[in-house]
């Protein structure tokens, strides 16, 4: 049984936890607890990495120039909402 989880925990690169671990197992006809596997995966020094999310953290630099100039310089309306 740890030489499956051994396997399982390779091929999802060292992501999945005992959690998805136990469930690919039982799909395949295993009777085993989450338990049973979360203490096999620390036995075996197997932990789950996590990989944080990509976000964007430089925008467009031409940002600037797709604003518009709504006042145009006018910063004097003859009357209110008229710009």
């Amino acid at each position: 049984m740890k030489e499956q989880i051994i396997e399982i925990n390779e091929e999802s690169h060292q992501i999945y936890g005992a959690p998805k671990i136990t469930e690919i197992l039982q799909k395949t006809g295993h009777r085993i607890s989450l338990r049973t596997v979360s203490k096999y995966m620390k036995e075996e020094g197997i932990k789950a990495h996590y990989i944080k999310p990509y976000t964007t953290t430089t925008r467009d630099s031409d940002f600037s120039n797709k604003l518009n100039n709504v006042l145009k310089g006018d910063f004097t309306p003859t009357k209110p909402d008229a710009v």
